[in-house]
């Protein structure tokens, strides 16, 4: 997949009437691939689809409610301590090197945690309690 850079450059080329194949040439790109994102119309990277899909199992499935109530209790606990308290509790389960899956997988879990407080935040904050929170605080220096 070429760059968003070596797109813009075969189009700017394509727009001074080079042809295709000098351009695709000049842009650093094949004929075909050139062809392609001209037909698309778009830069490579407005085509990227996200990737939500699991190429395997989730390997911490069976524990991690156990693991959502560590951090809900102590929010500061850190992956590789909760890593090595499962190994304790299931010492055959876990391989060492499943210690980075669970670090992503905690970082996930924060990141919607704040995406929740932050909404439900918003929600709280509106003009109305905005103004019963400002107002008595400017009738203190009147």
């Amino acid at each position: 997949m070429k760059n968003d850079y070596e797109v813009k450059l075969y189009m700017s080329e394509r727009r001074k009437s080079i042809s295709q194949k000098q351009a695709a040439a000049r842009a650093g790109m094949s004929e075909r691939t050139a062809r392609k994102y001209e037909q698309a119309g778009a830069l490579p990277s407005a085509l990227k689809r996200p990737h939500d899909w699991q190429t395997r199992s989730n390997p911490f499935e069976e524990d991690w409610p156990w693991v959502v109530e560590q951090l809900e209790r102590d929010p500061a606990l850190q992956s590789t301590t909760l890593f090595a308290l499962l190994c304790e509790r299931h010492p055959d389960r876990y391989r060492p090197t499943q210690d980075r899956t669970l670090r992503r997988h905690i970082a996930r879990w924060r990141r919607s945690m704040d995406q929740r407080k932050t909404s439900s935040l918003n929600k709280f904050i509106s003009q109305e309690n905005v103004r019963s929170l400002i107002l008595p605080i400017w009738k203190i220096w009147e």
